[in-house]
């Protein structure tokens, strides 16, 4: 894979939005980015009665949304976000230190949340949960936005998890049942090499991207072998990832990385990993 695949773009800025009175923008970016840029975009404060950061989105087909915050839990609206539910009554203890979300396609009750020291499986939207991987060990902070569960896009039961264990080696893991098992994943990659977040579309659903403290990785056979983006030492601490699934820039996509605290935005010129 040639260096030149990816260009430095313009840098990140960062977001300073205290509490939970929040403007869709971090989470939203990269999807309003790279979906239908002629449309204007209206952005407006969402209060919810809770403290923290909110920290990133899950959304459903049927345009359910699903969110989560780094202190607050996990949260559900069926309006289009005029009103949320609270959905962690129904984890013990509560496990309100939310990493990640994931929703099923073609089915908005199936989810997955990501806290401090498991990861929950509800199937009935978020009345109530049942713990399928724990303990974690992802104690670092964690670049906002990103995405450390997966669904991937052509099989609801492949789940994937870029993070921790408790006592055991490896960031990257998988699930080929549904969360019920799960296995080390990426070869030698990410036994030391920190995942952060993932990304899998239908459109290139052999395609598994993960972006790691140590760069952009690729697979383009379904997870079995693992590539680096445009070389070593182009990108670090690579926090988001999003691509165009359709339409003439299929393919083209952004990441975010810190490279050190420098920040900024790359982006994906090549069209096709596969």
């Amino acid at each position: 894979m040639s260096s030149d695949a990816l260009a430095t773009d313009k840098p990140w800025r960062s977001l300073t939005h205290k509490m939970c009175q929040f403007v869709l923008v971090l989470a939203l970016a990269s999807s309003t980015l790279l979906s239908n840029s002629a449309q204007a975009q209206t952005l407006k404060p969402v209060p919810l009665d809770c403290g923290g950061w909110f920290s990133g989105f899950a959304q459903a087909d049927n345009g359910r949304l699903y969110g989560y915050g780094d202190v607050f839990g996990a949260w559900r609206s069926d309006d289009g976000g005029s009103n949320w539910s609270y959905l962690n009554y129904g984890i013990p203890g509560g496990d309100i230190v939310g990493y990640g979300m994931a929703v099923q396609k073609n089915n908005a009750d199936v989810i997955y949340y990501q806290s401090y020291s498991a990861i929950y499986k509800s199937t009935n939207g978020g009345t109530s949960w049942t713990k399928i991987l724990g303990p974690l060990g992802d104690f670092l902070p964690r670049f906002r936005g990103t995405s450390p569960i997966l669904i991937r896009s052509d099989n609801p039961n492949e789940i994937w998890y870029a993070g921790s264990r408790q006592g055991m080696t490896g960031w990257l893991w998988k699930s080929s049942d549904g969360g019920t098992t799960w296995a080390k994943a990426g070869g030698t990659n990410f036994d030391t090499n920190r995942a952060q977040t993932l990304h899998n579309v239908s459109t290139y659903a052999n395609q598994i991207w993960v972006g790691s403290d140590n760069g952009l990785f690729v697979s383009t056979d379904g997870g079995n072998n693992f590539n680096m983006v445009g070389g070593s030492g182009r990108l670090s601490n690579v926090g988001m990832i999003s691509r165009f699934a359709t339409g003439t820039f299929a393919g083209v996509g952004l990441v975010t990385r810190s490279n050190n605290n420098g920040g900024g935005v790359s982006r994906i010129t090549a069209t096709d990993y596969s």
